[in-house]
């Protein structure tokens, strides 16, 4: 609201509305999607925000106004670390998990991700989250029917390493919460360069890893795959033979920069062979030892 009229006074109005609206509004946050439930048939989709503030916040005519369409009513309050959920069918929820929430929201969240916006009453985005399905975010649907949450409020929630999956928790504290100096390195845009390497080919694999106490040690594992020796997912050698090579961030082996966060190694031409498949997956580590492998557990293909 940019414009100002002088006369009548409602601007000055309109200004207090979006200060005092403005107050505090950061520390609302989206912290648990269950986006695909394990059962199809149920209309049990939410959304669930915190406050993660000292302050109660005023939601009326705050609304979501991407992944799903609600508004909050007039004189609804958010107390300082407190939950508010919003449901694709509050009956539905209630029945399935026990707890109360605002709805029913239109539409509906999408499967394999979306975005999800919240603006307050003037149209301000307050919080935004971008979901996916599989890494770098948690996997989630079909049977347990797992929700995605925020693993701490202080993280950044537009991170997928943020975020795990779990039991749904509508209303109460996510069962994957960790304090923060317990949380692992997020490991992110990983890539390898040729994407179809040729025969006698080498190929440099990076990742992007951050952590606020430091990074540790990356290490990459890799499985070789003979042609017409394929390995499954769920055979018993697939957790044996796995090679591992540091990932380094200090301008050698490959890598473009030094300090800039993204760690690289390359993979010997030959090891590249015509029809042999080469697995890979990163284990990362800060300075309070504690370490993640990615792909993380729960996901499908849980290798690049």
């Amino acid at each position: 609201m940019n414009r100002i009229v002088r006369s009548g006074g409602w601007w000055l109005a309109a200004a207090l509305l979006i200060a005092v609206s403005g107050v505090h509004a950061a520390d609302v946050i989206i912290n648990e999607i269950h986006y695909n439930p394990d059962i199809k048939v149920e209309p049990v989709e939410f959304v669930e925000l915190y406050n993660a503030g000292t302050n109660q916040v005023n939601l009326s005519g705050w609304h979501f106004s991407r992944g799903m369409e609600y508004i909050f009513p007039p004189s609804t309050f958010l107390g300082a670390g407190q939950y508010v959920v919003v449901a694709q069918d509050p009956a539905a929820l209630n029945s399935k998990f026990a707890a109360s929430s605002h709805g029913p929201y239109g539409g509906s969240l999408g499967n394999e991700g979306d975005r999800i916006v919240l603006c307050n009453a003037v149209g301000a985005t307050i919080d935004a989250v971008e979901y996916q399905l599989g890494f770098p975010w948690p996997t989630c649907g079909d049977i347990p029917g797992y929700s995605a949450q925020l693993l701490n409020p202080e993280l950044d929630n537009d991170l997928g390493g943020s975020w795990r999956s779990g039991t749904p928790t509508p209303g109460l504290a996510n069962g994957v919460f960790s304090a923060t100096n317990s949380i692992p390195p997020q490991a992110r845009q990983v890539e390898h360069v040729p994407k179809q390497p040729k025969s006698g080919e080498s190929v440099l694999i990076t990742a992007k890893v951050t952590d606020p106490d430091g990074v540790a040690a990356v290490t990459l594992h890799y499985q070789i795959v003979e042609p017409g020796n394929y390995v499954a997912v769920t055979d018993t050698v697939y957790e044996i033979n796995w090679t591992d090579l540091s990932m380094n961030d200090d301008g050698t082996g490959g890598d473009v920069m030094a300090g800039d966060t993204v760690y690289s190694v390359q993979v010997a031409p030959s090891h590249q062979v015509h029809r042999r498949l080469i697995r890979y997956r990163i284990s990362v580590e800060d300075t309070l030892a504690n370490a993640v492998r990615v792909p993380y557990a729960d996901d499908p293909q849980p290798n690049f």
